[in-house]
């Protein structure tokens, strides 16, 4: 069972209903994934027995002492709310120290009073003062109160709103003065939005790297995007509401969930792997050593996205299905097609289905843009790869125990070949070349005869889908251990049949 925490009303000001939302999304994803589900409210809460996780919106010291005890893990971590997330100051001195943007303590553009210890509760715990009058003003009536107060100077620039889910490619980010979209009327100090240009991935890196460093796993929070195209983080918060984007959080979350209360253990695969233990590994190829474990269907919406393209993703999804049938039926992909004419192929089937639907729709105006997005995204991920095989299988590589189990077109490897893993395999099962696909358990049987391992338990399976390489992995006998990453449905397996689970190749590759 996993416990959920529901974060009480006095720390929800004006976002009770986007805080009760994102955590009723999450706890939907779960039960939908198997899991028995228990939402009580933090006031209420106390230690379960019989709870293998706990989900944490909870901001109260009762609750968080109360949690401080847990033996299973909870999320976000306690640590990250009392030390980091409740103290402003603190957490200020901690990311300076680490190396981020934080506001100076003076500045020649005004001041903020907040409420140094807890969260705003109330519109009276965030201040502006426009001078230095004004702050001492505001520091006394904080102070008459009885709450401690923190300043730290005004920043000029953008004010962006930013969402994440660390360890995921899940970051969205807005900009609040765009269209008022705000908790607390004076949020609008920094003015409608120059929109100054900044390096998005690099944000997203970067406010990854932020939450890490404050133990998050849920994050949130507001950052100003400086003239000069500087980022200075004003405040980083536990759990936010994703009010903008709850339904795509929810499944990263319910991914980071999963992995947390999966029983296997990632040191003792890395010992197996050290120790020579297995005869043979065996992976897939079509997402896990491409994409970083997202389903292929996702990673090119995101491209769509990134690239504005006019469609929506119900239309994408039909399109994507559609291309992925054609080529199933028809012998469009050809033997020696590398992975920019396979993928360039594909997309103009896609684009050629989406101009049958929307009218004035140009697939010209789209193919190249969306290919070199992905082909840049995919050679970052295979370049990871690559080094993966190298410094963690490298032992099994050299021995020739690694081999290929791949549903693909019959170019598998011209495709391995474009980024420099045709050195990487022993042996490579095609799914087009054998005549057998998966989910069949066959063609791993296939993978174990081709290495000569007659006991598949001596054999580890690598793979992004559960249904198509972990649970026939598993059936056969062998060691699994699944690359969850985004899939194509919102709905999200137990992982149950993995004996481990992985959201990156950094939980097993420690560079």
């Amino acid at each position: 069972m996993i416990v959920a925490i529901k974060r009480a009303k006095r720390f929800s000001p004006n976002s009770e209903d986007k805080d009760a939302r994102i955590l009723n999304s999450l706890c939907d994803l779960l039960r939908q994934s198997g899991f028995d589900i228990r939402i009580v409210d933090e006031d209420d809460f106390c230690l379960q027995k019989d709870a293998e996780a706990y989900i944490s919106m909870a901001r109260s010291d009762k609750a968080l002492v109360e949690l401080d005890a847990s033996k299973v893990p909870v999320i976000n971590t306690v640590r990250s709310v009392f030390e980091y997330c409740q103290n402003r100051e603190f957490q200020t001195v901690h990311l300076a120290a680490c190396g981020f943007n934080v506001p100076e303590p003076k500045g020649k553009d005004g001041y903020w009073v907040k409420k140094a210890y807890g969260y705003s509760e109330c519109e009276d715990d965030v201040v502006f003062a426009p001078d230095e009058e004004a702050c001492k003003a505001a520091k006394a009536a904080m102070s008459e109160r009885g709450v401690r107060p923190y300043v730290c100077a005004h920043v000029k620039g953008d004010l962006v709103k930013f969402y994440g889910v660390s360890d995921t490619p899940f970051f969205r980010f807005y900009y609040p003065d765009d269209d008022g979209e705000m908790k607390f009327s004076n949020n609008g100090h920094n003015g409608v939005p120059k929109h100054t240009p900044f390096d998005e991935y690099d944000f997203m890196y970067e406010a990854n790297a932020v939450a890490k460093s404050l133990d998050l796993d849920f994050y949130g929070g507001d950052c100003i995007i400086r003239d000069d195209g500087e980022r200075v983080y004003i405040d980083v918060n536990d759990w936010p509401s994703y009010s903008r984007c709850y339904k795509e959080a929810a499944e990263y979350m319910a991914i980071k969930v999963i992995k947390a209360v999966h029983k296997g253990n990632l040191d003792q695969l890395r010992e197996r792997i050290q120790s020579g233990y297995y005869e043979a590994v065996i992976f897939d190829y079509g997402g896990t050593l491409d994409s970083d474990g997202m389903h292929w269907g996702k990673r090119i919406w995101h491209a769509y996205q990134k690239n504005g393209v006019p469609v929506d993703e119900p239309l994408f999804r039909d399109a994507y299905v559609h291309a992925e049938r054609t080529l199933a039926k028809n012998p469009i992909i050809q033997g020696n097609d590398d992975f920019t004419e396979t993928l360039r192929k594909k997309l103009t089937i896609e684009l050629e289905y989406i101009l049958e639907r929307i009218e004035g729709f140009d697939p010209d105006e789209w193919l190249d843009d969306i290919l070199d997005t992905l082909i840049e995204a995919t050679e970052e991920s295979t370049n990871l790869s690559k080094e993966v095989m190298n410094e963690v299988f490298g032992d099994y590589v050299k021995k020739g125990k690694t081999i290929l189990v791949s549903n693909f077109y019959g170019n598998v490897n011209a495709v391995l070949s474009q980024f420099g893993l045709d050195d990487s395999f022993s042996q490579v099962i095609e799914s087009a070349v054998v005549g057998v696909r998966k989910p069949d358990p066959e063609i791993w049987r296939m993978g174990l005869r081709a290495i000569g391992v007659s006991d598949p338990s001596k054999a580890l399976v690598i793979g992004d889908s559960y249904d198509k390489d972990i649970i026939p992995a598993h059936e056969i006998g062998c060691d699994t251990l699944w690359f969850m990453g985004e899939g194509w449905t919102p709905v999200i397996p137990d992982g149950a049949k993995a004996n481990w689970v992985m959201t990156s190749w950094f939980d097993v590759y420690k560079p």
